[in-house]
């Protein structure tokens, strides 16, 4: 059940969550419906299970807008902190999703949703190495603009290569077929004319391996 909570946040909370919202949250009618997205998420992801406990998703989406209130308080109070917000905010979301699970097992049983398919667990980490570390090098990177600056302006060509790096990992491990591989090696590597070429080049290696080691420790 865990993961399939997980995937729904980090669908609404990344992908789903564009600048012009995250930008905009101070006003109430964004922030509903930045948490409206999260709660419908939610309902799709969870399946037909959504009949038994929509009412816990919803206390759920309430929370997550209870966190999201706070950090925008604290962003309007102390405007130059960034990273450590960023960070606590993600955390207490989590938080809450395991005491949502917690409460769930205690009323339905530990086998309530509990099964986590592939196609679950893949997604999940090819989210983690594209758009959610996208999120995440943008926002640790806020204290250096320039590199800052080439993160937003390699975003897709970066992200594309660290998905072909996880496909290439995998198909190595005999998790992916070759179709997948070679689907995923047309891709322009964004390394040559860059400044930080090493760096990008060893941060996206090190987030692809991530994403790999995620994928198979969890099945």
């Amino acid at each position: 059940m865990f993961w399939y909570l997980v995937l729904a946040h980090l669908i609404a909370d990344y992908p789903l969550q564009p600048t012009w919202m995250v930008n905009n949250k101070t006003r109430w009618t964004v922030l509903a419906m930045h948490v409206l997205i999260h709660y419908a998420v939610s309902l799709i992801v969870v399946g037909s299970a959504r009949s038994t406990i929509w009412p816990h998703l919803l206390v759920l989406a309430l929370l997550h807008l209870v966190i999201d209130i706070g950090k925008i308080t604290l962003n309007k109070l102390r405007p130059k902190w960034v990273i450590m917000p960023y960070i606590v905010d993600q955390f207490l979301h989590f938080v809450t999703m395991g005491l949502f699970i917690v409460w769930i097992d205690n009323q339905f049983g530990e086998q309530f949703l509990a099964l986590q398919p592939f196609w679950l667990i893949l997604i999940i980490g090819y989210l983690l190495v594209t758009y959610v570390w996208y999120i995440n090098e943008r926002i640790l990177s806020y204290n250096n603009s320039a590199y800052r600056e080439e993160v937003v302006n390699q975003v897709w060509i970066r992200m594309i290569t660290r998905a072909t790096l996880l496909t290439a990992m995998l198909f190595l491990l005999g998790w992916l077929s070759p179709v997948s591989l070679s689907a995923a090696l047309f891709v322009n590597l964004p390394y040559i004319s860059s400044k930080y070429r090493f760096r990008i080049l060893v941060t996206d290696l090190f987030v692809s391996i991530g994403g790999m080691l995620f994928i198979i420790s969890t099945l």
